[in-house]
């Protein structure tokens, strides 16, 4: 009767929307919002300043779409994120001379981090969620 319990409770896990790690892409979302609006406002005004903040723009609306479908447990997506993490965490190797900051290089890794963790968590849970959904033929 214990084993059963055990099963039911696996599946019922397996098939819960994985809001673990959608929370941790939102946080990183919000700590990236953080982080633009601070770099941006130690920027020169020029073309780079346009560059970065539709950049961070659309890595903004990239993440959001990620973390939606990694609620739904896509591999693909979580590759994407974990490509975006270490993005983020490489992107401290050129950042312009003013927004060269401690917050910020807190900020990257933190963001960086959050990335990575939350892409290999959720393509953990996609490849078990795989494999129990082949092996149980559901």
């Amino acid at each position: 009767m214990f084993k059963k319990r055990d099963y039911i409770d696996q599946e019922i896990t397996i098939f819960r929307p994985n809001m673990i790690d959608f929370f941790w892409l939102m946080v990183f979302i919000i700590l990236n919002t953080i982080l633009t609006i601070y770099s941006t406002s130690l920027m020169e005004y020029t073309i780079r300043i346009f560059i970065f903040d539709i950049f961070n723009i659309v890595l903004t609306l990239i993440m959001f779409l990620a973390a939606e479908q990694i609620k739904k447990y896509h591999k693909e997506w979580s590759y994407g994120v974990i490509v975006i993490g270490i993005f983020q965490l490489l992107h401290l190797t050129f950042l312009p001379a003013k927004t060269n900051t401690v917050l910020n290089i807190i900020l990257y890794i933190i963001t960086g981090l959050l990335a990575l963790y939350a892409g290999v968590s959720s393509l953990l849970k996609s490849i078990f969620r795989s494999k129990f959904i082949k092996k149980e033929g559901v």
